[in-house]
């Protein structure tokens, strides 16, 4: 009996052994486990942590990325309206560079009828002091015909410039009777 209670003992014992070694690498697997899983979660946080990072920066980016496109379609929306008022301003500029035009010529026509006037006026004065002369000269001297243009007119119309053309200078002379008549008409001039 002693030696049946040395064997139960000694079974005792070795079952005993073995399940403290059973146990021990139980209590290093939990402990494996433990770490393991400590690791997962820290790791598990970590990752939720950064997720919740890059929606909020996702967020921001759709926010900004809905701004860029807002500010894009009014720039675009703005661009249209410049394009529109640009070509209207180029129409308008078109417009008055035409009216511009046709008044510079207008006025260019009308400062040539001004000229025309203003040398018919002094042709016409100059006739008018020339017919006088003559009619004065006709009163104080008996011998004065006229001038060469009352004198020599042509019956048509069509030989004046003939006529204007052969006469050249000699248009305005006075025709008088004789030279001493011319002399006298001469002297009374020149005072």
């Amino acid at each position: 009996m002693a030696a049946l209670s040395i064997v139960i003992k000694e079974d005792a014992g070795m079952k005993t052994a073995k399940l403290r070694d059973e146990k021990e690498l139980l209590d290093r697997q939990q402990h494996a486990d433990t770490e393991a899983r400590k690791n997962l979660e820290e790791n598990l946080q970590e990752l939720t942590n950064r997720k919740e990072e890059l929606d909020s920066q996702e967020e921001q980016m759709q926010t900004r990325l809905k701004n860029i496109l807002d500010a894009s379609v009014k720039h675009k929306k703005d661009l249209t309206q410049e394009k529109k008022d640009l070509r209207e301003m180029q129409d308008k500029l078109g417009a008055s560079r035409k009216k511009h035009q046709k008044y510079k010529l207008r006025i260019s026509e009308i400062e040539d009828q001004l000229r025309e006037l203003k040398a018919d006026r002094h042709e016409n004065e100059r006739d008018a002091r020339l017919s006088q002369a003559v009619e004065t000269l006709k009163r104080l001297f008996p011998g004065v015909h006229g001038r060469m243009t009352e004198l020599c007119r042509p019956t048509q119309k069509k030989y004046n410039l003939a006529v204007t053309v052969a006469m050249g200078k000699f248009m305005d002379a006075v025709v008088v009777e004789d030279e001493h008549t011319g002399k006298e008409c001469i002297k009374v001039l020149l005072t």
